[in-house]
């Protein structure tokens, strides 16, 4: 019973740490100033599609930036 529960507790911890890791979630730390310490930087985890490119939001003190597939310029 007890080795049950140990085993869906740490089924529960990978799918969260699977899943913030997929969606590029930044788990922010504070430092002296008050600004976040991100600890992933923002990235587009999957290929973006052909006529797309991965375009990145850079970090900035309360904010851990963000990525997302956007059209290709004309």
């Amino acid at each position: 019973m007890i080795a049950l529960r140990v085993s869906n507790l740490i089924a529960l911890f990978a799918t969260v740490l699977a899943m913030s890791t997929a969606m590029g979630a930044a788990v922010p730390a504070v430092d002296g100033k008050g600004c976040y310490q991100c600890l992933i930087a923002p990235k587009c985890h999957e290929p973006c599609p052909e006529g797309q490119y991965c375009h990145i939001i850079q970090p900035k003190c309360h904010d851990c930036g963000s990525a997302e597939c956007k059209p290709l310029p004309k």
